[in-house]
């Protein structure tokens, strides 16, 4: 259910409905531009999560959902959730789509952007000598694209 959620709040009517009220912070905060993909996403909320009612997705550049592992709570803030890709995030915008609530009370949808500028880094081979070496390898960024 909280995926149906979810899904319809990015197909609805202009957004209408969806609030930014109950969410205090993210990281990477809303509207942020990145250097670096970020390993997590941490969204922290005015009251304790509800994990059974809470839900994250995110959308990628490609409006493509970017798979992430479970949502996990985080035990020193009770009212806060972390959700990890499944794999790197490549430069372009992306769209974290949540659903947050209770078992008595009506579930709050919300939407924030953010934009990875940074580029993805590529290991290479060990040289002959014994030296490890990174570089980083420039990627286009997709053009974004916005789901209703």
């Amino acid at each position: 259910m909280a995926g149906y959620c979810i899904r319809h709040s990015r197909r609805g009517a202009g957004g209408s409905g969806i609030t930014q009220q109950s969410l205090r912070r993210s990281e990477p905060a809303a509207g942020a531009r990145v250097a670096a993909p970020p390993r997590e996403l941490r969204l922290t909320f005015i009251e304790r999560v509800e994990m059974a009612f809470t839900a994250v997705e995110l959308v990628g550049p490609d409006g493509k959902v970017v798979p992430l592992a479970a949502l996990r709570p985080v035990p020193a803030a009770p009212n806060s959730v972390i959700a990890l890709p499944r794999s790197a995030l490549r430069p372009g915008q992306y769209t974290v789509l949540w659903e947050a609530g209770a078992p008595a009370e009506h579930r709050i949808l919300g939407r924030f952007t953010f934009t990875v500028i940074g580029r993805a880094r590529e290991r290479l081979p060990v040289p002959s000598g014994g030296e490890r070496r990174d570089r980083l390898v420039a990627r286009p960024a997709a053009r974004p694209h916005f789901c209703g």
